[in-house]
This record gives C-alpha cells, structure tokens and sequence, in this order.
C-alpha cells in the first residue's frame, strides 16, 4: 500500500524525475500552495501586515524555498519541510518577542524619535539614515502638514513607516490675515500657527 501511494506521488510530483514536466510542476504548485495557505493561516497571519525587517526576511525567504519545491528537482518534501521550520522558528521569535522587550529590541528594533513638539531630533535622523527630505513626505502623506512646527511627534516605528501625530489643531490659534469685501461678499483669510 505504501508504496503504491509513493508510486503516484512520484508519477505526480516527479520526486525522482531528473528533470520535471509542466505536469509535475503544476501539481507541486498546487500542494504548495496549499501548505502556504495552511502555514500563513497557523502563524495568524501575522507576517502579512506591515511587515517589520523581522517579517520580511521570513517573507522573502519563504517564497525563495517555496519556489525552488516548484521549480527544482530537489527533495521536494525536504524543501517543504524547510518552509515549514521556517514559519516554526518566526512563531516562535514572535511568541519570544511578545513576553521579552529586550530580545524583541534585538530582534525588530527600536523605534526613534524624528520630532518632538516640532523639533527635529537630527541624531536620530542621521542614525537612522532619515534625510530631511524623507522626513518632510512623511509628514505631508501621513498627516497633511507642511511644517514641522505643528508635529507634536514623528516617529521612525519598527516597521520603518514614520508615524506622525500633530498638534491638537484646537490649541493651534488662529490669526485673521486678510479681510476683504467685494460685491457684498466678505472674504477671510485665516492662518493658523
């Protein structure tokens, strides 16, 4: 019985093929495919959000593996079985990281600090290789600000995204700028700062 199943998993899968078929290779897509849907599923799809360098490299390494079980005529349950420590070892650095600060600092990093009550911090910009240009789209695209002096604080997450908190726009004071009328319509220009 065992080895009529290992019969047909090798005339499917091509395990002892020394070259595989189209054949072959679809019907390895198809079993890996469903394994990654299996393996992201038990990981609690955890490394499909905004990845960290953490998630990445699980990221970038799981497709590598799980492209060569498709296209290479390697061992393919042991290229399997590499995808499958693979997403084993990044549950359990999460798990590992969740209960220790320290070893989840060492491993995703730490965020940092780019602006404090519109202050610009330009160590941290220069350790995290932050130009001022970069700085500047972030707080356009992620709050809507064009100065600096109306962030409260901007962040450099461990994601590598920079969050950006503005000032309380009801603590911001407005300034009458320009007043005119014409043709009976009263025009204001306000400023806030």
């Amino acid at each position: 019985m065992l080895e009529k199943l290992l019969y047909y998993l090798d005339a499917v899968l091509g395990l002892k093929a020394p070259m595989l078929t189209i054949f072959h290779m679809a019907a390895r897509a198809t079993v890996v495919y469903t394994l990654a849907i299996i393996l992201v599923r038990v990981s609690k799809k955890r490394f499909l959000a905004k990845p960290s360098s953490f998630d990445f490299v699980l990221i970038l390494i799981f497709g590598a593996v799980l492209g060569k079980a498709i296209t290479s005529s390697e061992n393919f349950f042991a290229t399997l079985g590499a995808a499958i420590v693979l997403v084993i070892l990044h549950t359990f650095f999460s798990y590992v990281t969740f209960y220790s600060t320290k070893f989840g600092a060492i491993i995703k990093g730490s965020p940092l600090i780019l602006i404090k009550e519109g202050q610009i911090d330009w160590e941290n910009m220069q350790k995290s290789h932050i130009t001022e240009k970069d700085l500047f789209s972030a707080i356009r695209r992620n709050a809507q600000i064009l100065d600096v002096d109306k962030v409260k604080l901007a962040v450099l997450e461990r994601s590598g995204e920079i969050s950006v908190i503005p000032f309380d726009l009801g603590k911001i004071k407005p300034q009458v700028i320009e007043v005119n009328v014409e043709e009976g319509v009263q025009k204001v220009k306000i400023e806030f700062k």
